[in-house]
Protein backbone atom coordinates (compact mmCIF):
# COMPACT_ATOMS: atom_id res chain seq x y z
CA UNK A 1 0.00 0.00 0.00
CA UNK A 2 2.82 2.35 0.96
CA UNK A 3 4.57 1.54 -2.31
CA UNK A 4 1.44 2.45 -4.29
CA UNK A 5 1.14 5.80 -2.48
CA UNK A 6 4.80 6.59 -3.22
CA UNK A 7 4.26 5.64 -6.86
CA UNK A 8 1.25 7.99 -7.15
CA UNK A 9 3.22 10.85 -5.53
CA UNK A 10 6.14 10.23 -7.91
CA UNK A 11 3.82 10.31 -10.94
CA UNK A 12 2.21 13.57 -9.77
CA UNK A 13 5.59 15.25 -9.19
CA UNK A 14 6.85 14.08 -12.57
CA UNK A 15 3.71 15.44 -14.29
CA UNK A 16 4.14 18.87 -12.66
CA UNK A 17 7.77 18.95 -13.74
CA UNK A 18 6.80 18.32 -17.37
CA UNK A 19 4.18 21.08 -17.24
CA UNK A 20 6.69 23.67 -16.04
CA UNK A 21 9.30 22.46 -18.50
CA UNK A 22 6.95 23.04 -21.41
CA UNK A 23 6.36 26.71 -20.61
CA UNK A 24 9.74 28.07 -21.81
CA UNK A 25 9.43 25.99 -24.97
CA UNK A 26 6.01 27.50 -25.66
CA UNK A 27 7.48 30.99 -25.18
CA UNK A 28 10.29 30.20 -27.57
CA UNK A 29 7.81 29.04 -30.21
CA UNK A 30 5.80 32.26 -29.85
CA UNK A 31 8.93 34.36 -30.34
CA UNK A 32 9.91 32.29 -33.36
CA UNK A 33 6.47 32.77 -34.93
CA UNK A 34 6.58 36.53 -34.33
CA UNK A 35 10.00 36.75 -35.91
CA UNK A 36 9.01 34.70 -38.96
CA UNK A 37 5.82 36.71 -39.45
CA UNK A 38 7.78 39.96 -39.93
CA UNK A 39 6.50 42.44 -42.47
CA UNK A 40 7.62 42.30 -46.10
CA UNK A 41 8.17 45.75 -47.63
CA UNK A 42 8.08 46.95 -51.21
CA UNK A 43 11.31 47.71 -53.07
CA UNK A 44 11.92 49.82 -56.16
CA UNK A 45 9.85 52.44 -57.99
CA UNK A 46 6.13 52.15 -57.14
CA UNK A 47 3.72 51.61 -60.05
CA UNK A 48 0.77 54.00 -59.69
CA UNK A 49 -1.14 52.27 -62.51
CA UNK A 50 -1.72 49.14 -60.43
CA UNK A 51 -5.34 48.05 -60.27
CA UNK A 52 -4.76 45.67 -57.36
CA UNK A 53 -2.14 45.31 -54.65
CA UNK A 54 -0.60 42.12 -53.24
CA UNK A 55 -2.27 40.74 -50.11
CA UNK A 56 -1.01 42.29 -46.85
CA UNK A 57 0.75 45.04 -48.78
CA UNK A 58 2.99 47.19 -46.55
CA UNK A 59 4.47 49.65 -49.02
CA UNK A 60 8.05 50.92 -48.64
CA UNK A 61 9.96 50.69 -45.36
CA UNK A 62 9.92 54.23 -43.93
CA UNK A 63 12.62 53.41 -41.36
CA UNK A 64 15.16 52.11 -43.87
CA UNK A 65 14.51 54.86 -46.40
CA UNK A 66 14.82 57.56 -43.75
CA UNK A 67 18.06 55.99 -42.55
CA UNK A 68 19.42 55.81 -46.11
CA UNK A 69 18.75 59.47 -46.90
CA UNK A 70 20.03 60.52 -43.49
CA UNK A 71 23.33 58.88 -44.34
CA UNK A 72 23.69 59.96 -47.96
CA UNK A 73 21.58 63.12 -48.31
CA UNK A 74 22.31 65.18 -45.23
CA UNK A 75 22.24 68.97 -45.47
CA UNK A 76 25.08 70.89 -47.12
CA UNK A 77 28.30 70.54 -45.17
CA UNK A 78 30.36 73.45 -43.89
CA UNK A 79 33.29 72.60 -46.17
CA UNK A 80 31.17 71.49 -49.12
CA UNK A 81 30.60 73.79 -52.07
CA UNK A 82 27.10 74.33 -53.43
CA UNK A 83 28.08 72.60 -56.67
CA UNK A 84 29.44 69.58 -54.79
CA UNK A 85 26.25 69.40 -52.74
CA UNK A 86 24.04 69.57 -55.84
CA UNK A 87 25.98 66.76 -57.50
CA UNK A 88 25.73 64.62 -54.38
CA UNK A 89 21.97 65.12 -54.08
CA UNK A 90 21.42 64.62 -57.83
CA UNK A 91 22.92 61.13 -57.58
CA UNK A 92 20.24 59.93 -55.16
CA UNK A 93 17.32 62.36 -55.45
CA UNK A 94 15.58 60.64 -58.36
CA UNK A 95 12.00 60.82 -59.59
CA UNK A 96 11.17 57.50 -57.95
CA UNK A 97 7.68 57.14 -56.54
CA UNK A 98 7.23 55.75 -53.04
CA UNK A 99 4.21 54.26 -51.28
CA UNK A 100 4.11 54.47 -47.48
CA UNK A 101 1.44 52.65 -45.53
CA UNK A 102 -0.07 54.58 -42.62
CA UNK A 103 0.67 52.11 -39.85
CA UNK A 104 -0.28 54.62 -37.16
CA UNK A 105 -4.04 54.34 -37.68
CA UNK A 106 -5.39 56.16 -34.60
CA UNK A 107 -5.24 59.46 -36.53
CA UNK A 108 -7.75 58.05 -39.03
CA UNK A 109 -11.49 58.29 -38.38
CA UNK A 110 -14.14 56.33 -40.29
CA UNK A 111 -17.88 57.09 -40.31
CA UNK A 112 -20.56 55.29 -42.30
CA UNK A 113 -23.76 57.00 -43.51
CA UNK A 114 -26.27 54.25 -44.32
CA UNK A 115 -28.85 56.49 -46.04
CA UNK A 116 -26.37 57.68 -48.66
CA UNK A 117 -24.30 54.44 -48.51
CA UNK A 118 -21.17 56.49 -47.97
CA UNK A 119 -18.07 55.56 -45.98
CA UNK A 120 -16.25 58.78 -45.03
CA UNK A 121 -12.61 58.66 -43.95
CA UNK A 122 -10.82 61.59 -42.34
CA UNK A 123 -7.03 61.46 -42.15
CA UNK A 124 -5.54 63.99 -39.74
CA UNK A 125 -2.15 65.55 -40.33
CA UNK A 126 0.00 67.17 -37.65
CA UNK A 127 2.20 70.28 -37.82
CA UNK A 128 5.91 69.68 -38.27
CA UNK A 129 7.81 70.00 -34.98
CA UNK A 130 11.36 70.57 -36.19
CA UNK A 131 14.16 70.63 -33.62
CA UNK A 132 15.99 73.58 -35.18
CA UNK A 133 13.12 75.56 -36.72
CA UNK A 134 10.10 76.36 -34.57
CA UNK A 135 8.45 78.19 -37.48
CA UNK A 136 8.27 75.12 -39.72
CA UNK A 137 4.58 74.36 -39.22
CA UNK A 138 3.92 72.50 -42.43
CA UNK A 139 1.56 69.56 -42.29
CA UNK A 140 2.88 66.03 -41.98
CA UNK A 141 1.55 62.48 -42.10
CA UNK A 142 2.74 60.36 -39.19
CA UNK A 143 3.30 57.00 -40.89
CA UNK A 144 4.69 54.90 -38.08
CA UNK A 145 5.08 55.06 -34.30
CA UNK A 146 7.20 52.78 -32.12
CA UNK A 147 7.03 52.81 -28.33
CA UNK A 148 10.57 52.65 -26.98
CA UNK A 149 10.19 52.76 -23.21
CA UNK A 150 7.73 53.37 -20.42
CA UNK A 151 8.08 54.06 -16.71
CA UNK A 152 6.01 55.27 -13.76
CA UNK A 153 6.85 57.87 -11.13
CA UNK A 154 5.15 60.11 -8.58
CA UNK A 155 4.77 63.69 -9.79
CA UNK A 156 3.78 66.82 -7.88
CA UNK A 157 2.37 70.14 -9.01
CA UNK A 158 3.20 73.60 -7.69
CA UNK A 159 0.65 73.20 -4.88
CA UNK A 160 2.12 69.95 -3.63
CA UNK A 161 -0.59 67.67 -4.98
CA UNK A 162 0.90 64.33 -6.04
CA UNK A 163 -0.21 61.80 -8.61
CA UNK A 164 1.17 58.68 -10.28
CA UNK A 165 2.51 59.57 -13.74
CA UNK A 166 3.17 57.30 -16.74
CA UNK A 167 6.06 58.46 -18.89
CA UNK A 168 6.06 57.10 -22.46
CA UNK A 169 8.95 57.63 -24.88
CA UNK A 170 8.21 56.89 -28.54
CA UNK A 171 9.77 57.19 -32.00
CA UNK A 172 7.73 58.54 -34.92
CA UNK A 173 8.41 58.42 -38.65
CA UNK A 174 6.66 61.17 -40.53
CA UNK A 175 6.28 62.63 -44.03
CA UNK A 176 6.67 66.43 -44.12
CA UNK A 177 4.78 67.82 -47.12
CA UNK A 178 6.56 70.34 -49.33
CA UNK A 179 3.28 70.81 -51.24
CA UNK A 180 0.76 70.85 -48.41
CA UNK A 181 -1.96 73.41 -47.82
CA UNK A 182 0.21 75.14 -45.26
CA UNK A 183 -2.66 76.13 -42.98
CA UNK A 184 -4.49 74.56 -40.06
CA UNK A 185 -8.16 74.37 -39.26
CA UNK A 186 -9.53 76.64 -36.53
CA UNK A 187 -6.21 76.72 -34.73
CA UNK A 188 -6.42 73.00 -33.99
CA UNK A 189 -2.97 72.40 -35.42
CA UNK A 190 -3.83 69.95 -38.17
CA UNK A 191 -5.26 69.68 -41.65
CA UNK A 192 -7.79 66.96 -42.50
CA UNK A 193 -7.87 65.01 -45.76
CA UNK A 194 -11.33 63.62 -46.48
CA UNK A 195 -11.98 60.51 -48.55
CA UNK A 196 -15.43 59.21 -49.55
CA UNK A 197 -16.14 55.63 -50.67
CA UNK A 198 -19.55 54.62 -52.01
CA UNK A 199 -20.26 51.17 -50.63
CA UNK A 200 -23.26 49.12 -49.44
CA UNK A 201 -23.85 48.69 -45.69
CA UNK A 202 -23.06 44.97 -45.62
CA UNK A 203 -19.73 45.48 -47.43
CA UNK A 204 -18.87 48.56 -45.37
CA UNK A 205 -19.31 46.63 -42.14
CA UNK A 206 -16.77 44.02 -43.30
CA UNK A 207 -14.36 46.49 -44.87
CA UNK A 208 -14.11 48.92 -41.98
CA UNK A 209 -11.66 46.77 -40.01
CA UNK A 210 -9.61 45.82 -43.08
CA UNK A 211 -9.21 49.21 -44.72
CA UNK A 212 -5.64 50.51 -45.05
CA UNK A 213 -4.12 53.64 -46.57
CA UNK A 214 -1.06 54.53 -48.65
CA UNK A 215 0.58 57.92 -49.11
CA UNK A 216 1.98 57.99 -52.65
CA UNK A 217 4.80 60.52 -52.96
CA UNK A 218 8.16 61.62 -54.33
CA UNK A 219 11.07 62.49 -52.07
CA UNK A 220 11.96 66.15 -52.46
CA UNK A 221 13.75 68.90 -50.54
CA UNK A 222 11.67 71.81 -49.29
CA UNK A 223 14.03 74.36 -50.85
CA UNK A 224 17.26 74.45 -52.83
CA UNK A 225 20.19 73.04 -50.85
CA UNK A 226 17.74 72.01 -48.15
CA UNK A 227 17.82 68.66 -46.36
CA UNK A 228 15.76 65.66 -47.42
CA UNK A 229 15.56 64.33 -43.88
CA UNK A 230 15.58 66.13 -40.54
CA UNK A 231 14.74 65.42 -36.92
CA UNK A 232 12.13 66.86 -34.62
CA UNK A 233 10.35 66.17 -31.38
CA UNK A 234 7.33 66.84 -29.22
CA UNK A 235 6.77 66.93 -25.48
CA UNK A 236 3.37 66.76 -23.78
CA UNK A 237 3.35 67.55 -20.06
CA UNK A 238 1.31 65.45 -17.63
CA UNK A 239 -1.53 67.02 -15.66
CA UNK A 240 -3.53 65.93 -12.64
CA UNK A 241 -6.51 65.14 -14.87
CA UNK A 242 -4.36 63.33 -17.45
CA UNK A 243 -1.18 62.07 -15.72
CA UNK A 244 0.60 60.85 -18.86
CA UNK A 245 3.92 62.35 -19.95
CA UNK A 246 4.60 61.86 -23.67
CA UNK A 247 8.03 62.30 -25.25
CA UNK A 248 8.38 61.89 -29.01
CA UNK A 249 11.50 61.73 -31.15
CA UNK A 250 10.37 62.38 -34.74
CA UNK A 251 12.21 61.49 -37.94
CA UNK A 252 10.95 63.52 -40.90
CA UNK A 253 11.23 62.81 -44.61
CA UNK A 254 10.49 65.72 -46.97
CA UNK A 255 8.12 64.58 -49.72
CA UNK A 256 5.91 65.87 -52.50
CA UNK A 257 2.61 64.09 -51.84
CA UNK A 258 0.77 62.84 -54.94
CA UNK A 259 -2.13 60.59 -53.92
CA UNK A 260 -3.81 58.78 -51.05
CA UNK A 261 -4.97 55.21 -51.73
CA UNK A 262 -7.55 53.29 -49.72
CA UNK A 263 -7.40 49.51 -50.04
CA UNK A 264 -8.36 46.21 -48.40
CA UNK A 265 -5.12 45.03 -46.83
CA UNK A 266 -6.29 41.40 -46.73
CA UNK A 267 -7.27 41.11 -50.39
CA UNK A 268 -5.33 43.98 -51.99
CA UNK A 269 -8.47 45.41 -53.63
CA UNK A 270 -8.12 49.16 -54.22
CA UNK A 271 -11.22 51.22 -53.41
CA UNK A 272 -9.99 54.74 -53.98
CA UNK A 273 -7.11 56.73 -55.49
CA UNK A 274 -7.45 60.33 -54.36
CA UNK A 275 -5.12 62.99 -55.75
CA UNK A 276 -3.66 65.39 -53.20
CA UNK A 277 -4.01 69.07 -54.14
CA UNK A 278 -0.64 70.32 -55.34
CA UNK A 279 0.34 73.73 -54.00
CA UNK A 280 3.98 73.78 -55.12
Amino acid sequence: MRAKILLVIFILLFSVGISHAKEPLANKERKKTTKESGKIYYKGDFDTTLEKLPRNFNGHNIEKINSFFKQYASKKGEYETTEEYRKRIAQINSENIYAFKMEDSWRIQQSYYADSQLLRIEINTTPVNASDDFYDKRESFIVKEKRQSERSYIGKNAFGASVGVREIYSLQYSLALVNGKGEFLNGNGFEVYQLDINISPDKAKILKEKLAFLIICKIKSQYENGPIVFDGGQYIKPTLSNPIELVYKIYYLNVKALEIWAYNEQTGEIYLKEKINIYK
